[in-house]
This record gives C-alpha cells, structure tokens and sequence, in this order.
C-alpha cells in the first residue's frame, strides 16, 4: 500500500498474537496463541480478481492491516493471527509487508478460514 498514513487513519484496534504449544492438565501439548501486543490500525479491505470475489462468496474477507513498525511488531509472520479488538473478527496473517518509509507494517489477512 502506498501514501502516507497520518495517526488519526490508524482508527482500529487489533491484538497480535504468535502461536505457541501450551501444556494441558494431562501433561500433552495442545497449540495456542499467546498475545504479544495490541496496537492501532487501519483496514483496507481487498478488491478486485477473481480469487477475491470467490472468496467473498464462500464467507472469507481478505484485508490489509496497516499498523506501525515497532520492535515487536516487527516480529509477525504468516503464522500469525491478527485479532480486531472492537468486533472480535480473528484474521490470519498471509503476508507482511514493511512499508517503503520502513514506519509501517502492511499485514495481508483473511478471515473465515483456517489457519
């Protein structure tokens, strides 16, 4: 995504979260996601191809998460969820992108499917 993102266009909340193995009461592991932070954003939803539409149809919703480059969000991978904090919408990462001025992570998500 290109242009400049002033403060205020960051109006969303989202929570960054790895995946991590847990241990569970019987002594076996069980996967997770333990959060890491939460940080502002912006959503654009994706438009446009044929995969887009189809994915629409079939309930998933892809977008881009605008949110600024830290140390700690520097670390978000594809294995990776990203979680909207007002409407609980639970993303999953498939691509991240620093931004050309290097302020910015652009994260490619989409919802309504499995990790």
């Amino acid at each position: 995504m290109s242009g400049k993102t002033g403060g205020g266009a960051l109006n969303e909340r989202v929570t960054l979260s790895r995946p991590v193995a847990q241990e569970n009461d019987y002594g076996g592991s069980v996967d997770g996601f333990e959060t890491v932070t939460t940080v502002a954003a912006k959503f654009t939803p994706m438009r446009g191809g044929e995969t887009l539409i189809a994915a629409r149809l079939t309930g998933r919703s892809v977008v881009v998460a605008r949110i600024r480059a830290s140390t700690l969000t520097r670390q978000a991978r594809p294995d990776w969820r990203l979680t909207d904090a007002r409407a609980a919408t639970v993303y999953n990462i498939r691509d991240v992108i620093l931004s050309d001025d290097r302020a910015y992570l652009d994260l490619l998500c989409e919802s309504g499917v499995a990790s």
